[in-house]
């Protein structure tokens, strides 16, 4: 679509259409290959727990809205800087259970499960969909990068707002234009990984003089309590 040019969003038979037109020889993901091993129990449990839900705004408090946490699967996402300064983000939605047909969530439209901006930031979240649609959560957030607010307390402050006028839990990975990234969440869990190329962050700072270097720095784990991925890469 980006090499494209034309259109910013295709949804339904078409998009599959010219994504096969647009990549041949290249199939898409078959369905089989994105259930995990913990799915099919999940989907289980809800059957035996009456099996539908309504596809509504979650209450505000009360036993359903674990329910409905449970019925959401978790999105794969990433977030890049290239030695070019260029950002970029991607989301593959997990969807939601039982939704309504015809719903859209929050990982198709530009400015709520994804966003990217040169000159401000890229991200990617995932939670509950509905919730981040209704505070954009990844154009929120890389607003408040652009005007200079400490990665940390942007993504937190936004978390915040998300229960607070979303109405809903989630987690979020960002990164700036300088390299500094995040990883936060106000869900009970999620998983992150990064690797972070010294040489391709000091070109990025310094316009294009790829100076310094210490070679790539990882970090991966399961959080549990907010642990906040830039402070494991320092």
């Amino acid at each position: 679509m980006l090499d494209d040019g034309e259109h910013v969003l295709l949804a339904g038979p078409a998009a599959w259409r010219f994504a096969a037109t647009s990549r041949p020889g290249r199939p898409n993901c078959a369905t089989a290959d994105t259930i995990t091993r913990a799915g099919p129990g999940a989907l289980g449990g809800l059957r035996r727990c009456g099996g539908r839900r309504r596809a509504t705004a979650p209450p505000r408090a009360g036993p359903r809205r674990a329910r409905r946490a449970s019925a959401t699967a978790a999105p794969s996402a990433a977030v890049a800087l290239d030695a070019a300064g260029h950002l970029a983000a991607a989301t593959s939605t997990g969807g939601t259970l039982w939704k309504r047909a015809g719903r859209v969530g929050d990982t198709p439209l530009p400015g709520c499960g994804t966003w990217a901006d040169d000159r401000a930031g890229a991200a990617s979240a995932t939670g509950d969909g509905e919730a981040i649609i209704r505070v954009t959560l990844c154009r929120a957030l890389c607003d408040r990068l652009a005007a200079g607010v400490e990665p940390d307390l942007a993504a937190a402050e936004l978390l915040a707002e998300l229960a607070a006028r979303g109405r809903g839990q989630g987690g979020v990975i960002a990164i700036t234009p300088g390299g500094a990234v995040v990883a936060a969440h106000s869900a009970p869990t999620m998983a992150f990984a990064a690797i972070v190329d010294a040489a391709i962050v000091d070109a990025t700072v310094v316009d294009g003089d790829a100076r310094g270097g210490a070679g790539p720095r990882r970090a991966a784990g399961v959080s549990t309590a907010g642990t906040r991925l830039a402070r494991l890469l320092t």
